[in-house]
């Protein structure tokens, strides 16, 4: 329900068949892994996560360094910029790198092998010997190499822009199921129901309002919230991840009906349901809201 790949361990192992669950997990399940935030939050709270792959599968790693931008690659959580063209048509490379790129380079001229070598040879002891920021040039081979010190200012950008209320439509749509069930299907919900699906698959038609909600700063905890609440006016579910990234989804109402189920069970005029799930232990709690009094925990 909420993603195994954020930490989430509430399951509907028994509601959802095999193709919508592969669908859901390629297509929906990993945009909060776009999220920078979602890597700082498993950083800030020391939770296991493949750093590398998420970085590998859903960002770009660029660098800036004099004024060039230049694309990086990650592996065991170190930053690597290999060798590449930059827009001039130059190449810019690691200098331990250097020899082997500057050898095909040579050898592409068509001049007598001896006479390359020496020259290459020559060509790349002088370059060593050079001071930063001098440049040298074989006018042999028609090689000009400069030699550039420092290290990029690193930073990494999602390589599409993330798309998360598709995953808050989902996770409300399986929330909502979880606690009414069948109830959640009545004739009086079709609108509701239309629009998170059409939010989940991104489809033409109504959708559901979700909207972010900025903490003045990211303050982590090791904690997961689901949280609804229908009232007359208003269907409001909080999605609230590692304590920290908010998001608010909004609906027209559900039919009263809806919550009989719960109202059977519980009284003091329950409208919703908060679950609370810690990612520091298996701990997991459900609140029943209601209406006029505090929350009450019911399991």
């Amino acid at each position: 329900m909420i993603p195994k790949n954020i930490a989430g361990t509430l399951v509907l192992d028994d509601f959802v068949c095999k193709e919508d669950n592969d669908w859901l997990g390629t297509n929906v399940d990993t945009e909060l892994l776009r999220l920078p935030e979602t890597l700082q939050a498993f950083a800030a709270l020391s939770l296991p996560h493949d750093r590398d792959g998420i970085l590998r599968n859903h960002f770009q790693v660029l660098g800036e360094l004099d004024g060039q931008i230049l694309r990086g690659k990650i592996t065991g959580g170190v930053v690597d910029f290999p060798m590449q063209k930059l827009p001039g048509g130059s190449l810019i490379t690691p200098e331990e790198g250097l020899e082997g790129p500057l050898t095909k380079m040579a050898f592409r001229t068509g001049r007598p092998r001896a006479e390359t070598k020496s020259e290459l040879k020559r060509l790349v002891a002088e370059y060593r010997k050079a001071p930063i920021g001098s440049t040298i040039t074989s006018k042999v081979l028609g090689i000009t190499l400069a030699r550039r010190s420092g290290q990029p200012n690193v930073r990494v950008v999602p390589k599409r822009q993330p798309r998360p209320e598709r995953l808050i439509a989902k996770i409300t749509n399986e929330f909502l199921f979880l606690v009414l069930g069948r109830h959640l299907f009545l004739p009086e919900n079709a609108e509701q129901g239309e629009a998170l699906h059409n939010t989940i698959a991104d489809s033409v038609g109504p959708k559901a309002v979700v909207l972010r909600v900025k903490p003045e700063e990211n303050v982590f905890k090791p904690l997961h919230i689901l949280h609804f609440r229908n009232d007359e006016d208003l269907f409001v579910m909080h999605v609230v991840l590692f304590g920290s990234i908010d998001f608010v989804l909004c609906l027209p109402p559900l039919a009263v009906a809806s919550l009989a189920l719960l109202r059977e069970q519980f009284v003091g005029g329950v409208v919703g349901i908060q679950f609370q799930q810690r990612l520091d232990r298996d701990l997991k709690a459900f609140w029943a809201v209601r209406k006029d009094a505090p929350a009450r925990r019911i399991g």
